[in-house]
This record gives structure tokens, sequence and C-alpha cells, in this order.
């Protein structure tokens, strides 16, 4: 008769160092705290167990595809708080959470029992700590890159503590939006054979009508957390052979954080030098380049460019970037990326 799965052999059978490898992936994704992280990990891992079983033990990757079952608040106590520091109500309280970000689905049945559903991004996965496959530049594609750039910026999003509960579906929205004004100023790297985004950027041509943004502060500037239904974008775009546009606005830039090295650092940056190359012929006045810090990673990231700190905002963490449109295309990014720290990233 086959053994019946417990709580507590998730310790056995899911070693620690592998839950903490998952927990450090996922926190920031969907708002996960750490401690959220640490506890949704170990109910993904008791799921993943009573749908294979032990002969699929020990468990060193974990699948975005688990069945539902079963879970009463005391086997989430038993798997929350292996030291016995916590209740049922407080374990119940977390599932609560996972329920608030759409993590979890519940459906009570007779008795304590509770039938649960994990809803579990496939960017929740690990990585392959080698992923085979070659890194290249290319157009974004709204037809079918849409759903992987907006998981992907759920992370760049994380130190939003006002981030709205629609932030995903905003983020949908405002892609769309910007690759029906300006498809070539929407970028990504892709990663064969899947051929799917690992990075994302956005520069465009702004409207002189919309320069006055640049000296406000950087918090009354609409980002894609922020495109709800009825939002109007207040910055407007330049058209071909405009002769007021001055400024190129890098508005996105952001690689994923398993993917952030020097090769790729470096592959994004000239193609976003070769962007705005492009975006050059059209705009003979560009003169200058703007960008928006919005992960603090992100800012020591473009000081190591040379772009400078223009206007932080004394409300949030964010802050403008600016760099001269000649220093940023002679800019020898091979050379000045060479010596950042990006295990600070990773």
């Amino acid at each position: 008769m086959p053994r019946k799965i417990k709580p507590k052999d998730v310790l056995e059978w899911f070693p620690e160092k592998e839950q903490q490898r998952y927990a450090k992936h996922l926190i920031g994704k969907s708002g996960l705290t750490p401690t959220q992280a640490r506890h949704f990990v170990r109910l993904w891992g008791y799921g993943y167990l009573l749908q294979h079983g032990p002969d699929y033990a020990p468990i060193t990757t974990l699948s975005h595809r688990i069945s539902s079952f079963f879970c009463s608040q005391s086997e989430a106590a038993a798997l929350f708080y292996t030291e016995g520091q916590g209740a049922p109500r407080s374990a119940g309280l977390m599932i609560n959470k996972f329920v608030d970000k759409q993590l979890v689905r519940r459906e009570r049945f007779s008795g304590s029992k509770t039938r649960i559903s994990l809803y579990i991004p496939e960017s929740f996965e690990l990585p392959e700590s080698n992923p085979s496959g070659t890194i290249y530049a290319d157009v974004f594609n709204p037809r079918r890159d849409i759903p992987h750039i907006a998981l992907l910026l759920e992370d760049l999003f994380s130190f939003d503590n006002k981030r709205p509960k629609s932030m995903l579906n905003n983020v949908r929205r405002g892609l769309r939006q910007w690759s029906q004004r300006y498809p070539p100023g929407l970028r990504v790297l892709r990663l064969s054979p899947k051929n799917n985004p690992i990075a994302f950027s956005t520069i465009f041509p702004i409207h002189q009508d919309s320069e006055i943004i640049f000296d406000l502060p950087p918090s009354q500037s609409l980002h894609l957390s922020r495109f709800h239904l009825n939002a109007k974008d207040p910055i407007q775009f330049a058209s071909p052979g405009d002769h007021q546009c001055h400024i190129a606005y890098i508005r996105s830039w952001e690689i994923h954080p398993d993917f952030w090295n020097y090769k790729n650092a470096l592959l994004m940056t000239q193609d976003t030098q070769a962007t705005v190359r492009e975006i050059y012929k059209d705009y003979p006045e560009l003169s200058e380049v703007y960008s928006i810090a919005i992960h603090p990673r992100l800012a020591a990231f473009a000081t190591t460019l040379g772009f400078e700190i223009m206007r932080p905002d004394p409300q949030t963490s964010l802050c403008w970037l600016y760099i001269s449109l000649d220093s940023f295309l002679a800019l020898e990014a091979d050379k000045v990326l060479a010596d950042f720290d990006y295990t600070l990233y990773t």
C-alpha cells in the first residue's frame, strides 16, 4: 500500500537547499515577500509530492503544472512552521494572502478539508543553470510576447508599494498601446530554441509638448503598472520628420534577473544604441536621451553607462536619468560594462 504523503515529508524529500533556491527566485514575483516566498515554495513542494509520490523524490525541479489537492489549515501550519511556532489560523491567513495574489484558489468541502488549486506562472520555475541556445536581439511581437514581458516586468514593479492589484493587466494594456503607437521602439532579447523574450526595452521619440514631463517629479509620468482602462498617457510621441523633437525616452529597460550578466547586458545596451541611431534618422534634431529608474538596480547600471541622476522624486524612489545623445552613441559599452558587478542582481 503506498505511503500517505504528510506535510513533514516535504522537509525530508524537498532539500532545504533546493527550497532556498526557489524561494530566492520568487521574492518580488507577484509581490511575494521573503517569508511568503518560502511558505509558497513549501506549499508547491507539498502539491508536487502529492501528485507524483515519493518515487520522484528528492525534489530538485518543480513544475508549474500542479493538480489540485486537499490541505487543511493544520497541514498548512505543519508545512509553513516547521519549528511549531505558527498556529493553523496563521497558516490560514497566509493562504489568504496567496488567494489575494491570485496564486491559490480554494474550494471548501465538509469539515476542515479544503481543496486548493495552485496557479503558478511559468516564470516561477527556475531556469536551467546553464541554458542552452542562443540569446539574440529582435523586434517585439505583441501577438506572442506580451504575457512573457508582463511577467518579466512584475519583478521591476515589485518595489512599488502602491502598485494596483490590476498591475499585470495594466502592463498588458500599456504594451499593446505602445506597440500600436511606435512599433520600432519596442525591442527584446530572445533565448532560442523557444525564442521567448528574456529582456525588454522601449525607446520613444518625444513630442516637444511633452518635454515638460522631464522637469516634473518622475511619479507624475504614467508608467506601465498604472495603465488602467481609462488612463490617458501624458506623454505624446513625435511624428517622423518632426524637427522639434529633441528627446529620445528609454521608457522601459529590463533584463530577467536570471540572465543578468556582462554578455547579455552588453548585447542589450548595444541594441539600444542601434535603435536610437535608427530613431535619429527620422528626427534630425534629436540631442537628449532620458530614462527613468524604477528599480534600484537600474539606477546603478545607468550611472555606470554615464547617465546622470537629474531629478529624484521626493515621495518615491523613482528618478529621471539623462545623457546627451552624442555621449550615448559614442559609448564604448564593452569597456564600460566590463567591471560592473552583475552578481548584485542575480
